[in-house]
């Protein structure tokens, strides 16, 4: 977004019109380079209301020039009016006032502006130089002081306002991932509930598997009973009558839908019918053959397994992971994503990436959206405390890039400078430690690039191999090695208890023994590096 101009404001008396005009024209170097534009009732449209067209600029200006002079103060307009205005806004910092000496004025120092900065330099007017190009240029240069610490004060509110707005996006992450955890915690209760009325269903079921059993046993004795009175009543003389045993009728089959549906389960399409000794399951829409069962068999279907590993990277690190466009079609390429492919290869996956911005990874990982986080991110003691990680399997130093001939070779020469680091990144964590430095998070690496470059941060602490790529690309920067204790290895993050460590970390000792992982490395932080060319 463009720079908005420090709008100068000149209030004057119209007699002092020829030295309001030179002043201008003195100034014309700062409009050139688009710093400043300068307003002057002399600007008012035809037609238009001049009152209100000063009284405009008067309130939206950020430096108010006061032209003084004799006729400045014998003006009523000038110093009843727009004087007050001035000084008004003035002290409520809305506006810097500079009150320059045109003519000499009798008394000047017992008038409301005596106590700010007066320019010319020891308030000499103006008229009395030998020479005014020397006044001129002194006023000038006091006008560009008054200018400078105005857009240091706009930087600085731009830079809350940024921090702010991180702050925010902070929270609001925060309060995603505390929702997510409650979802995730009611998803486990009804889980929790739904496999006890299962475990309930089928205690029922075998339950009632003993009661028929029960009950069928008690009919074939009363069925045998009967057979042999039968044919005792055949077999014996004739007497009185034998009277006739009726068998037990067979009782009525409980099923699998009528249990879940007394549990309030509901009847799921599926369907148990005890059938002599046998529990059959057969599926009542899709017709499948039967499925027996013991009575102590998990009836809940089991899991099946994904064909792929997702991984989430920031692809804005060369050389570990960045957006390739050579082809015609954006890929992410890099270290870790030939690593990560390697890994699924070996474990007969297929391998698909989502790039989203560094400080979100780890929350992806805790709402389970990935399985693997690479983005040569450093095992901290911090971060291992929320989530897991694989053996080290690339070691790298940390590197302070700026202006070449910055002359910023360690961590004490940043003292009083802006610094500029990834937002979430170890190297933050590192810079958080230096005293009497400014920090400046950023969500991309390019764009402290960018910042240095353009002199709004005076440094960034970046990772050497992808320093390395931007210095080619960038003859004008440089960077040097920090000498520093702190681990700075890449490892793999998992979700805290995922058993993929196990598989990943063999292959990993397999890539460094058979000199694939050596291989990789001179591939990517090479001088035929990808990511090299790509930055140049």
């Amino acid at each position: 977004m463009a720079q908005k101009l420090i709008e100068v404001f000149f209030s004057y008396s119209r007699e002092d019109k020829p030295l309001r005009d030179k002043l201008d024209i003195h100034l014309s170097s700062l409009k050139r380079q688009g710093v400043i534009s300068a307003w002057h009732d002399r600007q008012i449209v035809a037609g238009s209301e001049w009152e209100e067209e000063i009284d405009h600029h008067m309130r939206t200006a950020d430096i108010i020039l006061l032209l003084i002079s004799p006729n400045f103060v014998n003006s009523e307009y000038c110093y009843a009016i727009e004087l007050p205005e001035a000084m008004k806004r003035h002290e409520a910092g809305e506006a810097s006032v500079v009150p320059i000496l045109l003519r000499p004025v009798v008394g000047w120092k017992n008038l409301p502006f005596a106590k700010l900065q007066i320019y010319p330099s020891g308030a000499k007017p103006i008229t009395q130089w030998s020479n005014e190009d020397d006044a001129f240029f002194d006023v000038g240069e006091g006008i560009q002081v008054a200018v400078k610490q105005l857009l240091q004060k706009r930087g600085q509110k731009r830079q809350e306002q940024e921090q702010e707005q991180q702050r925010i996006r902070a929270e609001e992450i925060w309060q995603q991932r505390e929702e997510q955890a409650r979802q995730e915690e009611q998803e486990k209760q009804a889980r929790l509930a739904e496999q006890a009325k299962i475990q309930a269903a089928e205690q029922l079921l075998k339950k009632q598997r003993q009661e028929q059993l029960r009950a069928e046993q008690v009919r074939q004795a009363e069925a045998e009973k009967a057979r042999r009175a039968e044919e005792a009543r055949r077999t014996a003389p004739p007497a009185k009558s034998q009277p006739t045993i009726k068998p037990v009728p067979p009782i009525i089959d409980w099923n699998r839908r009528q249990v879940l549906q007394w549990l309030g389960l509901g009847s799921g399409g599926l369907v148990l019918a005890v059938v002599g000794k046998s529990v059959l399951e057969i599926n009542s829409s899709t017709q499948q053959p039967p499925l027996q069962f013991s009575p102590s068999q998990d009836l809940q279907p089991l899991l099946g397994s994904s064909n792929a590993l997702t991984m989430a990277t920031s692809a804005d690190y060369p050389h570990y992971e960045f957006i390739d466009s050579s082809s015609g079609k954006e890929e992410i390429i890099g270290f870790d994503v030939d690593i990560a492919k390697y890994i699924a290869e070996k474990n007969g996956k297929t391998l698909q990436i989502n790039n989203i911005d560094f400080i979100e990874l780890i929350p992806v990982l805790h709402a389970k959206r990935a399985d693997f986080v690479m983005a040569g991110m450093t095992p901290t003691e911090e971060r291992k405390k929320i989530v897991d990680f694989s053996d080290i399997y690339y070691e790298a130093k940390n590197t302070i890039v700026a202006k070449k001939g910055a002359n910023l070779k360690t961590a004490d020469s940043l003292k009083g400078k802006k610094v500029g680091v990834q937002l979430g990144s170890i190297q933050e964590r590192i810079a958080k430690k230096i005293p009497g430095i400014t920090l400046q998070p950023l969500n991309r690496i390019n764009e402290m690039v960018q910042e240095i470059k353009a002199g709004r941060i005076e440094a960034a602490i970046i990772e050497d191999t992808m320093a390395k790529g931007f210095i080619a690309a960038n003859p004008d920067l440089e960077f040097n090695v920090i000498l520093s204790t702190e681990a700075a290895g890449s490892a793999i993050a998992f979700p805290k208890g995922s058993p993929l460590p196990a598989l990943f970390n063999p292959v990993l000792q397999e890539m460094k023994s058979n000199g694939k992982l050596e291989e990789l490395v001179k591939k990517w932080f090479g001088e035929d590096s990808p990511a090299l060319k790509k930055a140049s």
